[in-house]
């Protein structure tokens, strides 16, 4: 989608609108992957902290954004 040789209008502007993604699950998807790349090459990986209420709500959208591979 993002293939600057793709005529995808996310691909021309730089630009991915996810609206079925509320903010603060798309700002915890982001924050895991820093933490994934931070941490990629450790054995002593501290918990990433995760509020319980959030949780369903990461489980759909890591789905939808296809994350659990």
């Amino acid at each position: 989608m993002l293939d600057t040789r793709s005529r995808f209008k996310e691909a021309i502007t730089g630009v991915c609108r996810f609206q079925e993604i509320s903010g603060v699950a798309m700002e915890k998807v982001v924050e895991y992957f820093h933490y994934y790349y931070r941490y990629r090459d450790r054995s002593d990986v501290p918990d990433m902290d995760i509020p319980v209420e959030l949780c369903l709500e990461l489980l759909v959208v890591a789905d939808f954004l296809g994350l659990d591979a």
